[in-house]
């Protein structure tokens, strides 16, 4: 396949602030996840957060909040949409169906990064089994 994508692919994070985090860690976990993307080679177009007492079920995020992410990632012309929140493998197919770009999670991208910096034959096989180990349910 041709990529003809020029530059760093265009990102959206995504973060839902559960009760298990006071705003101030939220805020470091964001900025971290904000450095994440850019190591990988990601440029954060936008960063979309909502409060809840826990993930929605379905999309991690509430419907109205999942119409407005649909809406950013048609009009900011996203590639990536990376979940700050781990996501299930349902819920990673529902939010791909409703987005229709790619969807990963903070762990996939921790993932890509390690794959990306593997120097030795071991430690590529490592990660690749590391990834195929989460990406097999999905």
């Amino acid at each position: 396949m041709i990529d003809l994508q020029v530059g760093p692919e265009r990102v959206l994070v995504m973060a839902v602030q559960t009760d298990q985090y006071s705003p101030e860690q939220f805020q470091v976990i964001l900025d971290e996840m904000t450095s994440l993307t850019e190591t990988a080679g990601g440029q954060v177009i936008e960063v979309v957060t909502q409060k809840l007492p826990k993930l929605d079920g379905r999309t991690a995020v509430g419907s109205g909040k999942l119409e407005d992410i649909a809406a950013l990632v048609e009009a900011r012309e996203i590639d990536l949409v990376i979940s700050l929140n781990a996501l299930t493998p349902s819920m990673n197919r529902q939010l791909e169906a409703s987005l229709k770009v790619q969807v990963i999670d903070r762990v996939q991208l921790i993932l890509d990064i390690f794959a990306m910096r593997a120097r030795s034959r071991e430690g590529k096989l490592q990660v690749a089994l590391a990834q195929y180990n989460y990406l097999l349910p999905r």
